[in-house]
């Protein structure tokens, strides 16, 4: 029986407890409202294109998938 009782009711205590004392050691009660901006936005020429390289990638996932198959096919013929 207490296995059962430290298993469902003291660890999910001690989780709660632990997870309320990090968010409200992390809040900041002298400010309100949302913290100032940093900098302002990137400019566009800095940006770096999303498309850049990604028919590398398909082309390296489409060679590691064919890979790894062609390891399985061989593990289950031998075995």
């Amino acid at each position: 029986m207490r296995p059962q009782i430290v298993k469902n009711i003291l660890a999910p205590a001690a989780l709660y407890l632990f997870s309320c004392a990090t968010m409200l050691g992390q809040a900041d009660s002298g400010s309100s409202g949302p913290p100032e901006p940093s900098r302002g936005p990137t400019p566009p020429e800095l940006g770096l294109p999303i498309d850049n390289g990604l028919l590398v990638l398909l082309i390296a996932g489409l060679i590691f998938g064919i890979y790894t198959a062609n390891k399985i096919r061989a593990k289950r013929t031998v075995a």
